[in-house]
């Protein structure tokens, strides 16, 4: 019953991990957060071709401040 109960947790606790992942990414190539995107267990800059796996980027993501519920973006 897990995933029927905690649904929604499960959905904004992905999102935020996705989120914390994106803006470590961007900060790594110093570029702006909204030109990096989640793809396929990826970060993708698209301008510069660039892309890193989660894993590369756990680490970083780690030490960054969770960001507020209301920002997280849901898919």
């Amino acid at each position: 019953r897990s995933i029927r109960d905690f649904y929604e947790v499960f959905r904004l606790a992905g999102a935020t991990a996705r989120a914390m992942l994106v803006q470590a990414a961007a900060a790594r190539w110093n570029v702006p957060v909204a030109d990096c995107e989640a793809r396929n267990h990826a970060v993708v800059h698209a301008a510069s071709g660039r892309s890193l796996g989660y894993g590369d980027l756990a680490a970083d993501a780690a030490r960054l401040p969770v960001p507020a519920r209301e920002t997280v973006r849901l898919k």
